[in-house]
């Protein structure tokens, strides 16, 4: 999937492919909204655009996280899963 694929939200996707391509993507996006309409979707090409990669497909330097049913909010056991993760994943980088 591209953001071409993505059906909706014209002016996020314009500007977020925009602000990447003039290097001026702020560090932190907080993406909300009601269940279904694509907030994953958005989240992942943003990372794929990120990275300069075209194919969708798992790579190391995205580490997906959804709440678990019924929760609200993320907790701190969930941040330190994330910050663990995503330190493992580096080291496994830096590795190669």
């Amino acid at each position: 999937m591209s953001f071409s694929m993505i059906i909706g939200h014209e002016n996020i996707k314009f500007q977020i492919v925009s602000s990447i391509k003039q290097q001026r993507f702020s560090h932190a996006h907080i993406i909300v909204g009601e269940d279904g309409i694509g907030k994953s979707f958005i989240a992942r090409e943003t990372a794929i655009e990120i990275l300069g990669k075209s194919e969708n497909k798992q790579y190391a330097d995205i580490v997906e996280f959804k709440l678990g049913k019924g929760k609200k909010s993320i907790g701190i056991d969930e941040v330190k899963n994330i910050i663990e993760e995503t330190t493992k994943n580096l080291m496994k980088v830096i590795k190669r």
